[in-house]
C-alpha cells in the first residue's frame, strides 16, 4: 500500500501537527488470529454416516478383491494344511456313512462311537478351515500388499484407469465403467 502524501489537506487539520499522517484505518482494526473467522462447517450426523458407509464399502471391495486374487497361496503350509483339511471332510462323511450303515448291524454304543468320530472330524475340519487356513490366507496377503510387485501392478491399474477417462473425456464420451463381475453359485464372486 502506498503512503499518504503528508502534505495533502485532507491529511492536515487545525490544531494538528504540520506534516504527520493521520494513521490509516486497518490499524484501528481489531488483531485476530489468522483465519480466525473462518467457520468450518460441522457435518450433520447423516453425512458421517453416509462418509462411513462408502468407506467400509470400499474396504470390503478392496478385502474381496484380495481374496480373490489370493485366495489360493502357492506356499507348502497352505497345500499342506489344504490336504489335513480334504482328509478331514472325507474322515466326516466316511464316519457319518458308516454310522447310518451300522444302525440295526452293531450296538448303539458302536454306532454312537462312530457317529462321535463323524463329528470330531467336521470339527476338527472346521476349526483347520476357520482358523489355521485363514491365518495362512491372510499372511500371504499382507506379504503379497507390502511386495514391490503388487505395488507397482497397483499403480499400473490406476494408471490404465487414469487413461481411459482421460480418453473418453477428450472424446466426449462418458467414461465407460468396468462390466459387473459375474457372480457364481451363492451369489459369490469367482
Amino acid at each position: 500500500m502506498s503512503q499518504r502524501n503528508p502534505n495533502n489537506e485532507r491529511n492536515t487539520q487545525e490544531g494538528a501537527k504540520k506534516g504527520v499522517t493521520r494513521k490509516s484505518a486497518s490499524s484501528a482494526k481489531p488483531k485476530r488470529e489468522a483465519a480466525g473467522s473462518v467457520v468450518i462447517a460441522q457435518k450433520t450426523p447423516a453425512q458421517k454416516k453416509a462418509e462411513a458407509k462408502t468407506e467400509s464399502r470400499k474396504m470390503r471391495e478392496r478385502q474381496r478383491e484380495l481374496d480373490r486374487k489370493y485366495y489360493n497361496p502357492p506356499t507348502p503350509q497352505f497345500k499342506r494344511m489344504k490336504k489335513i483339511w480334504w482328509v478331514a471332510i472325507a474322515c466326516a462323511i466316511i464316519f457319518a456313512a458308516a454310522s447310518f450303515l451300522l444302525q440295526n448291524r452293531v450296538s448303539g454304543l458302536v454306532q454312537a462311537g462312530v457317529m462321535v468320530l463323524a463329528y470330531v472330524s467336521i470339527f476338527a475340519a472346521i476349526y483347520i478351515d476357520m482358523v489355521k487356513i485363514r491365518n495362512l490366507r491372510r499372511e500371504y496377503q499382507m506379504q503379497m500388499i507390502n511386495s514391490k510387485e503388487y505395488r507397482e501392478e497397483e499403480k499400473a491399474e490406476k494408471k490404465a484407469a487414469a487413461k481411459a477417462a482421460a480418453e473418453a473425456k477428450r472424446s466426449g464420451e462418458p467414461a465407460k465403467e468396468e462390466a459387473p463381475k459375474k457372480k457364481g453359485l451363492f451369489g459369490f464372486g469367482k
